[in-house]
Parts: C-alpha cells; structure tokens; sequence
C-alpha cells in the first residue's frame, strides 16, 4: 500500500532509500523527500532519480493477483487528467468504468 495515496501501489517505484511508492505520488512531491523516513534525495546525488522507473517485478505481481484493482487505479489516474484539462465528460466515464470494476 502507497502511504501517500493509501492505495494499492501503482507503477511502484522504489527511491533510494528503499522505500516504495506508486510512480505519480512521488513524482508530484518537488521536496524530493521519502515520505515514510524523510531522506532527502537530490539529483545531484541521485541522477536516476529525475526518471522514476516501475519496479517490474512488483507490477507483474500486482498485475496478476489484483488486475482489476490496478485497471480501476490506472482509470482512476486517466479520469483524474481529464478532469485537469477540464473534460469533465470523458472523466466521468473514466471514473464510472472504474467504479464498475
């Protein structure tokens, strides 16, 4: 589970310290700070960290025990992007295939 979104962790992404996350929540926080520990990692220090990559091995997991929480977690993310850009139309149907799950 994501502790940022308490989710189910989504495109995981493991930072340096070792903790892992859904890809986007880490991604939003500009601070570049663990949320469960507080350690800071820069790019300076981190250049791989500018690119947050999946960690495959807990995707395929997620993916083949709960592939309907993450289909409905990725509308989710697609609903919540529209709904940015202002289409609230094709966001609503986002969300509602996501609820249907």
């Amino acid at each position: 589970m994501c502790v940022v979104c308490q989710g189910l962790l989504f495109e995981p992404v493991t930072i340096p310290c070792g903790h892992t996350f859904c890809k986007r929540c880490i991604e939003k926080d500009p601070t570049k700070t663990c949320p469960r520990c507080r350690l800071r990692f820069t790019e300076a220090e981190f250049p791989d960290c500018q690119v947050f990559k999946p960690t495959v091995i807990l995707c395929n997991i997620f993916d083949k025990w709960w592939p309907d929480e993450v289909k409905a977690i990725r509308l989710k993310w697609e609903g919540n992007d529209l709904f940015s850009k202002k289409d609230f139309s094709k966001a609503t149907e986002k969300y509602t295939e996501a609820l249907n799950l």
